[in-house]
């Protein structure tokens, strides 16, 4: 059974950083025509978003992002 995504889901969680410890983000399951995963760090404004068709199909997208 599928559900429509009406409106972006937010969690706030610790993940491991890969070169020291754990941080707080808040990973958010962005809502649209496009949705998207939204990771960001608590304290900062800075945010990586992944389209959930690269998440679902990454043989078919190159996704480049910055830490």
């Amino acid at each position: 059974m599928a559900t429509k995504l009406n409106s972006t889901v937010h969690r706030e969680v610790k993940l491991q950083n890969p070169t020291g410890p754990m941080e707080d983000y808040i990973v958010s399951l962005k809502a649209g025509t496009k949705p998207s995963l939204v990771f960001r760090k608590k304290k900062h404004r800075s945010e990586t978003e992944i389209p959930l068709e690269v998440l679902l199909f990454p043989e078919h997208w190159t996704y480049e992002y910055e830490e």
